[in-house]
């Protein structure tokens, strides 16, 4: 098409010059013989003038040609880089052209070629920019458009929806289940033409995800705003771990106040009986009194383990960066808590054997949190084991390169059903029987934060009545040397 337009441009300006100049030739050769007739001259000279004129008209015909080319081939060129911008190829540029008035026209398209091609660059470049934030993002971001049509949406909004397909462009939201949710969302952001946010729930109740949503109508520029929106953009953002967080303090505050109510009931109780006249009975008296201490105590451990909890789960009792720098033996370690719980055990007639390994068990961590892992753990084995039982607690290599602190008892046991729940805070198997061996219920859960904050695990295995059996993992020291 574009040959073809040249072809025609050539011959119209051929056909124009060739009719301008036949035109003036003529003119001129009929004005001459006339003007020649009317002065009388004779026939030849008349003859002599007419051949002059046709070679003139043939001469100027051949310049008229050479000038009408010389036109026609820019104009063509400039009609070439036109047609190629208007197709989208800015790449085109017109050749430099000797013809003042068209040389400016070729200079004007190609500068806005290079200035489009530089813009189309840089929003592409924008674009792209912004496909790898979307895509990158935490939360999930969908664009629907009036048709209900996905126009984009990232890897994560398909991850909280839990499509089986990643949401594809073009795709019906409706035909999507887990998009579908969201219909009533999309259409009040629709009607409202502003921002609608609403909290979803999803999957089944023992295993619910919390998705907080925002749809908010979007438009193009052209459109001139909210009141001609071309779609609904719709931001997901997973809030599971916030709600369950919300879940635990609450219940974290209501076992704290029922903890604490108990025993300070306990307490008002022995000292209004007191002051009422309990008091002067010496026997009532020191009975009431010890009750009264015996509270208190457990008050004080009560308070004493929430206290370093926080601190555990604050990160302020471990600090991975330092425990890294810190060897420690756990031979030392366990040598330190068995001697201090001897008189314990032995005031209940239990037996309490140490075995350990004859190779250093050096591990990098804390030494007081070490303590206070095996200390709990040894308290638990004396206070849940009979009399004239037996504690066991055992340290060694185990395969590849980690050891295990093994604290094993033969006491009442755990029934299985609470194997899963006996680290959990304020957690107990037989709560009455907990509390009367003044068990706080955040021993174990203590134990578990301080082992994860030294990079270890701990697992618990136990059967009613055959006593329970909890391990220490930890992974050996690269440097198999003590703390110095």
């Amino acid at each position: 098409m574009l040959g073809s337009l040249k072809s025609r441009l050539v011959v119209r300006v051929y056909l124009a010059f060739g009719a301008v100049v036949v035109g003036l030739t003529l003119t001129t050769t009929m004005l001459q013989v006339f003007s020649a007739i009317r002065a009388g001259a004779s026939e030849a000279i008349i003859a002599e003038m007419i051949r002059i004129a046709v070679a003139g008209l043939g001469l100027a015909l051949v310049l008229g040609f050479i000038l009408a080319k010389r036109l026609a081939q820019p104009l063509a060129d400039l009609i070439r880089v036109a047609t190629a911008m208007r197709r989208g190829r800015y790449e085109e540029r017109v050749a430099p052209i000797d013809v003042v008035e068209l040389s400016s026209i070729g200079e004007a398209l190609n500068v806005l070629g290079e200035e489009v091609s530089s813009r189309i660059a840089l929003m592409s470049r924008d674009r792209a920019q912004l496909r790898s934030i979307l895509s990158a993002m935490v939360e999930g971001i969908i664009a629907i458009d009036n048709a209900g049509r996905i126009l984009f949406s990232n890897q994560a909004a398909s991850r909280l929806l839990h499509s089986d397909m990643r949401l594809s462009r073009g795709e019906d939201f409706k035909n999507v289940p887990a998009v579908n949710l969201l219909a009533d969302l999309i259409n009040d952001a629709r009607q409202t033409s502003g921002l609608v946010t609403r909290e979803v729930r999803m999957g089944p109740r023992e295993n619910q995800i919390f998705i907080a949503t925002k749809a908010l109508p979007f438009a193009n520029s052209e459109s001139g705003g909210q009141s001609a929106a071309d779609g609904v953009v719709i931001v997901l953002h997973d809030i599971t771990n916030v709600r369950r967080l919300e879940r635990v303090r609450r219940d974290f505050v209501a076992n704290v106040s029922h903890e604490l109510k108990t025993p300070l009931t306990a307490i008002k109780g022995y000292v209004e009986a007191l002051l009422g006249g309990a008091m002067e009975d010496p026997v009532t008296n020191v009975r009431f009194l010890e009750k009264i201490d015996r509270n208190v105590g457990r008050l004080s451990n009560l308070v004493q383990d929430i206290l370093s909890l926080a601190r555990i789960e604050s990160h302020e009792d471990v600090d991975l960066g330092d425990a890294a720098s810190v060897r420690i033996d756990w031979r030392s370690i366990v040598q330190a808590v068995a001697s201090a719980h001897e008189d314990e055990a032995a005031a209940k007639g239990i037996t309490m054997s140490v075995k350990l390994s004859d190779e250093p068990l050096v591990v990098a961590g804390e030494r007081e949190a070490m303590r206070q892992i095996l200390d709990n753990l040894v308290s638990n084995a004396i206070k849940y084991t009979p009399k004239s039982g037996q504690v066991w607690i055992d340290g060694h290599k185990s395969a590849g390169s980690e050891c295990e602190i093994v604290v094993r008892d033969s006491g009442i046991g755990i029934p299985e059903k609470h194997l899963d729940r006996i680290f959990e805070r304020f957690y107990r198997v037989d709560v009455a029987r907990s509390r009367e061996m003044g068990g706080t219920g955040l021993g174990l859960s203590i134990v578990k934060h301080l082992v994860a904050g030294l990079g270890g695990q701990v697992t618990v295995e136990s059967k009613v009545g055959a006593g329970s059996a909890f391990t220490v993992h930890m992974k050996l020291a690269s440097r198999q040397q003590e703390e110095s």
